[in-house]
C-alpha cells in the first residue's frame, strides 16, 4: 500500500509514494467513504510529492469518480485538494476530472499551505 492516511481536525490527509495503482486509490476512498466521521470530513487532501506514477485505465478512473459521486449523497460538502504532483501523476488526474462524474470540486496546487487555504474556505 503506497499510501498512509491521518485524521485531522476537519479532514483526511494521504501521503503517496512510489507508484500507486487505481486499486490502492479505490481502496483509500472505500476508506475515506467508509469512515465514521465522513459525513463531517470538510476535504480529503493528497501529498503526491512523493509519488512517482498512478497507473489507471480511462475504466478505472470512471469508477473512482462514480464512487465519489455515490458517496456526495453522504457528504455533499467534501473537497478534494491534490498536492505537489508531477507530470505523469497529473495525467492520471485530468482523466479522472475528465470523466465528469464526481461532484466534489477538485483542486491541484504545488504547496501543501494553499491547499489547506482553500479547503478550509466555505
Amino acid at each position: 500500500m503506497p499510501y498512509s492516511i491521518s485524521r485531522e481536525k476537519s479532514g483526511l490527509l494521504t501521503k503517496w509514494w512510489g507508484s500507486a495503482s487505481n486499486s490502492e486509490l479505490i481502496q483509500m476512498q472505500q476508506y475515506l467513504h467508509a469512515h465514521p466521521d465522513f459525513e463531517l470530513l470538510r476535504y480529503s487532501l493528497h501529498d503526491l510529492s512523493e509519488c512517482d506514477y498512478f497507473a489507471w485505465s480511462h475504466d478505472e478512473a470512471a469508477v473512482s469518480s462514480a464512487l465519489d459521486g455515490a458517496a456526495s449523497r453522504t457528504n455533499p460538502r467534501l473537497k478534494i485538494a491534490i498536492v505537489g504532483a508531477n507530470s505523469e501523476v497529473l495525467k492520471s488526474i485530468d482523466a479522472y476530472m475528465n470523466i465528469g462524474l464526481s461532484p466534489y470540486p477538485l483542486r491541484i496546487f504545488a504547496f501543501m499551505d494553499e491547499a489547506r487555504v482553500w479547503v478550509m474556505e466555505t
